[in-house]
């Protein structure tokens, strides 16, 4: 077997990184799957089966394995946008391509070189946010207002995943799926199923990286967004107004609570919560969508909002962010732990935006930024 590889700046590469087996010539790095990269490897003769190459790698600390891939990921990506499916957007295009034209409508768009997210377009319009006095298992802070949103978005169709999170920062923050992760990264084996659960255990600095959201994952995002659009964090109002995809009840489906209900069949339909959910997230997209095509709004993980909490306006409210200072930052939907009350459409809570949980993940908005504004 060949020595490892010593990087320097000697042959362009960042210096004291280590590779244990050499990369694969340009002409092999044309497709970013995990399992394929492995393959490359394997038929570059650098080892001679799959288990020696995973028994190679399994012998480095899991943050130099998952680097030590991270780097050969980074490398094949080189040559990568052939591989996405036809209709993927990215970087380059002109934001007069980009609006989408009915409800729900799905579009692939980059946020690396090389791998896509899913979205939905969801169009302007007005709603009532919150819910109604009087009605069952309601929390105070749920107060009925006119929301107009003046302008169409995009969101992405499922919560982010660990996989997409890997593809961007090269990290597994989250405390579910971790068994059997270097098989699975190298070689597209067993246990591969991490990849489709949703990341958590990221704060809300750790997506957005300061207060202006140009940082972290956005701010690496960003690099492929469309021209004149931006990668986002959904307002509370975006989030509420997508949830409900036009509905007033408690769930998506046009289902509710009773007043005494701890359980609910609407729910299981819908989401993963503490009913059926064995204390765990689960793969995102296993659930029905609402009407717009968004799927796991309603458990699973909690989102993250861009907005600080506060008390909801007495008035009619256009285009709401939120304020300018607070304490803690809105996360929406419910999650795994939650009971049904908790992943209702109007449900509330909040987090310091330092603190991450394996209860907490987020997902996506592409918002045109001329028609943004300034972020909070």
């Amino acid at each position: 077997m060949p020595p490892p590889l010593n990087l320097s700046p000697e042959n362009g590469e960042a210096e004291g990184f280590v590779l244990p087996v050499p990369c694969p010539p340009p002409s092999q790095r044309v497709n970013p799957r995990p399992d394929v990269v492995g393959q490359q490897l394997l038929g570059n003769g650098a080892v001679g089966n799959a288990d020696d190459f995973v028994n190679q790698v399994n012998r480095l600390p899991d943050s130099q394995a998952e680097l030590h891939f991270h780097e050969l990921k980074r490398r094949s990506n080189e040559a990568t946008e052939s591989d996405a499916p036809k209709g993927c957007v990215g970087a380059g295009e002109t934001d007069q391509t980009i609006d989408g034209t009915t409800p729900g409508e799905t579009r692939n768009f980059f946020f690396t070189r090389s791998e896509y997210i899913q979205m939905c377009w969801i169009p302007p319009g007005e709603f009532m946010m919150g819910s109604p006095v009087g009605a069952p298992r309601r929390v105070a802070d749920e107060d009925p207002h006119l929301v107009k949103l003046s302008n169409g978005f995009w969101m992405s169709k499922c919560p982010v995943t660990q996989g997409q999170w890997f593809a961007l920062m090269g990290t597994r923050p989250s405390t579910f799926g971790q068994q059997g992760k270097m098989r699975s990264l190298l070689t597209g084996g067993a246990g591969d199923q991490w990849v489709a659960l949703p990341v958590e255990s990221v704060s809300w600095m750790n997506i957005c990286g300061d207060n202006q959201r140009s940082g972290g994952f956005l701010g690496k995002a960003n690099f492929s967004a469309p021209t004149g659009w931006r990668f986002d964090l959904p307002s509370e109002g975006e989030w509420e107004y997508a949830c409900r995809a036009g509905t007033a009840t408690d769930f998506n489906n046009g289902g509710g609570l009773s007043r005494f209900a701890i359980w609910s069949s609407n729910l299981s339909k819908l989401g993963w919560c503490c009913d059926n959910s064995y204390d765990k997230t689960h793969p995102v997209a296993r659930k029905i969508p609402n009407s717009w095509g968004l799927q796991d709004m309603h458990g699973n993980v909690w989102e993250w909002c861009s907005d600080y909490y506060a008390e909801y306006p007495k008035v009619r409210a256009i285009d709401p962010s939120g304020p300018l200072i607070g304490v803690g930052r809105v996360n929406r939907g419910g999650s795994w732990a939650s009971n049904p009350k908790q992943c209702r459409s109007a449900f509330r809570s909040w987090d310091k935006q330092e603190h991450g949980s394996r209860r907490l993940g987020f997902r996506l908005v592409l918002r045109a930024e001329l028609l943004k504004g300034k972020s909070p």
